[in-house]
């Protein structure tokens, strides 16, 4: 596990909330179909391992899709992913 999994992996959303907390960023509208899924799955709890089993990707592409999505959202990491999205 590495520290962008350990971070903030005890939070979990439900589905609804996630929803709804996507749909209210601003950012929202910029996000591709997979950096959509891997932000739900963040929100989810899942770690970057889990997420690529559940996508079918390498865990390489996960990498790159949190890289893409944290540089559209203007975080560095998971935490203030996080922080950015549930402070809304």
């Amino acid at each position: 596990m590495d520290a962008d999994d350990k971070q903030g992996e005890s939070r979990a959303f439900s589905r609804n909330d996630i929803k709804e907390m996507i749909a209210a960023l601003p950012e929202s509208g910029t996000l591709t179909k997979r950096e959509y899924e891997v932000l739900t799955l963040i929100l989810e709890g899942k770690k970057r391992n889990e997420i690529a089993e559940s996508l079918f990707l390498s865990i390489s592409a996960i990498k790159k899709y949190t890289t893409s999505l944290y540089a559209k959202m203007g975080v560095k990491d998971r935490i203030e992913l996080l922080a950015k999205i549930t402070t809304k």
